[in-house]
């Protein structure tokens, strides 16, 4: 047990460390984005970025959910680990290209209705190509943190494309318009990618290579595959939905520059959150190990244990943002300002959403996926309710009061469910 949580701490700072490192560079990004492009650049940004990851979330289909419980069970890297890898990301890459000929003829009606007519046509083809990526992207890091690999996870997850988008800003030298953010994206997407697979093929040494012997899936292999991913892609979709629904529902109900606004506040309150991500990129497949073994008392120590480590983390980077908060938005320039009610808001919903986090890396690898994504819809529905009442009265501050109800409902019912469902149950 001790070499477990030794395990998880040292990880896990090294998983934060590189967040930090992340966010860090998110906050230049954006930063820059604030300064060239102002408050519309920046939201155009933002909208881009949520379409990507709302669209990969449901092409994925749960699969990465999947792939990440099947891959840690076993404590031993083994050849059936890089196989099923192979077949997730076919399946996902043919998804992905039948999703991008439907975007193709929708093109004018999400151009105008996400992005207010500030993108043209040609533009749009590189947010096409971006989503495909991106969504192999997701599937790559999902694989580098199940087979434990948390440096190169959390770098490719939290790092790399703030990182060569911020490169490619400042190399930039032609007119800050808002068609150049777009194409920026695709680069650092496209760049990350392709660094993603030569970090994965580097593991065929230790014996990750996929399998060459079957070049197709059979149609029996395809339909386990989705009906063991369904409720993963539960459980993504509203976790999706409860952290950037809010974005895309600003960007329809009011502006692109009210989008640049809410995205920096929600930037900085997802810091809050830190501790508990990079405590759960290695909890997850500890968790995953242990319930397999029926080790449940070890379970339940490492829970109290995590627990104790994000109330003292995440509490002081909340307070944090009470007291600097304004002067921290301030610094983007005085339209940013106003976001300051709101991100009090977020970073307490995330505050929540922090303990919420550790429980539901177990719900998910011990096979209570249904449970959680039952009490995940019913926060989703009450996140989207809230938003279409009070966005249209409070714009930003109404989507953050949204947000927050919703995380305070996620935090008791997972809580409750953990008690009564598994703590007790394996006590």
């Amino acid at each position: 047990m001790h070499h477990d949580k030794k395990e998880v701490l040292n990880k896990g700072l090294v998983s934060f460390a590189i967040k930090v490192a992340g966010l860090a560079l998110g906050f230049v990004l954006t930063f820059y984005l604030a300064k060239k492009f102002g408050p519309l650049g920046t939201g155009i940004f933002a909208t881009t970025m949520t379409f990507l990851q709302v669209l990969s979330i449901f092409t994925k289909f749960g699969t990465d959910g999947y792939l990440l419980r099947e891959i840690s069970k076993s404590r031993q890297l083994q050849q059936g680990t890089a196989d099923l890898f192979r077949e997730i990301s076919l399946i996902v890459l043919v998804f992905s290209l039948i999703v991008s000929i439907v975007l193709f003829v929708l093109n004018s009606q999400i151009l105008q209705k996400l992005f207010h007519g500030n993108l043209n046509k040609d533009t749009f083809i590189f947010i096409i190509f971006s989503y495909i990526l991106y969504t192999l992207l997701t599937l790559n890091f999902t694989f580098l943190k199940a087979i434990r690999e948390i440096a190169l996870q959390s770098f490719f997850n939290y790092m790399s494309l703030f990182l060569f988008m911020l490169l490619m800003l400042v190399l930039h030298k032609s007119s800050y318009e808002a068609d150049a953010i777009v194409k920026i994206i695709f680069v650092a997407i496209a760049m990350s990618f392709l660094f993603s697979l030569v970090a994965i093929y580097a593991k065929s040494e230790k014996g990750l290579s996929p399998s060459v012997k079957k070049i197709f899936i059979t149609h029996k292999r395809i339909k386990k595959i989705f009906k063991l991913s369904v409720p993963f892609l539960l459980t993504s979709a509203l976790m999706l939905i409860m952290n950037w629904i809010d974005t895309i529902m600003i960007a329809s109900l009011v502006s692109s520059e009210a989008v640049g606004v809410y995205y920096i506040v929600a930037k900085f309150s997802m810091i809050v959150t830190l501790p508990s991500v990079a405590l759960c990129n290695i909890l997850a497949p500890k968790f995953s190990a242990a319930f397999n073994e029926k080790f449940f008392s070890k379970i339940n120590d490492l829970i109290r244990w995590a627990f104790g480590k994000v109330a003292m983390t995440s509490l002081l980077i909340f307070l944090a943002f009470v007291l600097f908060g304004e002067w921290m938005l301030e610094f983007y320039g005085n339209d940013f300002k106003e976001g300051y009610s709101s991100l009090l808001f977020l970073s307490g919903g995330q505050l929540l959403n922090s303990f919420v986090g550790v429980v539901a890396a177990l719900f998910l690898v011990a096979h209570y996926e249904k449970k959680f994504a039952f009490i995940m819809l019913l926060a989703s529905i009450i996140n989207i309710l809230l938003n279409l009442l009070l966005i249209p009265l409070f714009e930003i501050l109404g989507a953050s009061i949204a947000s927050f109800c919703s995380f305070v409902f996620l935090f008791f019912s997972s809580l409750y469910i953990y008690i009564k469902r598994f703590r007790l149950y394996h006590a």
